[in-house]
């Protein structure tokens, strides 16, 4: 995975290592296969914590932080967008699971970039939670 990360850094022949996990997940959210989209979020949430164990504490702007940057600050929110949108409140919650399960991973490893991206991702993930003002 660190190996992958490093070469979607250097070559745009390479996508990002989490990239093909997302469009899975993404389909299986659109077919509303609830199983499956909770499966995918379960191995992409191990798959970053691997990552990030692997790596320890990742240096700012490096390939391994720009990747996780990337799924915690831009794909997660869209996840749970896009399962709220599809009405699938159980692959919503288990969205801010996954990203509970990197944050963790992150902190176990004394991994500061990591905790922040996390952080700014659930702010995404809020702020993708449909509300209306007027109501309590």
């Amino acid at each position: 995975m660190l190996e992958e990360a490093e070469l979607s850094a250097d070559d745009a022949a390479h996508p990002d290592p989490f990239q093909t996990l997302i469009s899975v997940i993404n389909s299986t959210i659109e077919e509303h296969d609830r199983a499956s989209s909770a499966l995918g979020l379960s191995i992409f949430g191990d798959r970053v914590s691997a990552l990030i164990k692997q790596n320890g504490k990742a240096e700012e702007d490096s390939p391994v932080d720009q990747t996780i940057e990337y799924v915690c600050k831009d794909q997660l929110p869209l996840i749970l967008e896009q399962a709220v949108n599809e009405e699938l409140t159980e692959t919503a919650i288990q969205s801010t699971e996954t990203a509970g399960t990197i944050g963790e991973a992150a902190i176990k490893e004394d991994s500061n970039r990591a905790v922040e991206h996390v952080v700014r991702g659930q702010a995404g993930l809020i702020d993708n939670l449909p509300y209306e003002t007027n109501v309590e």
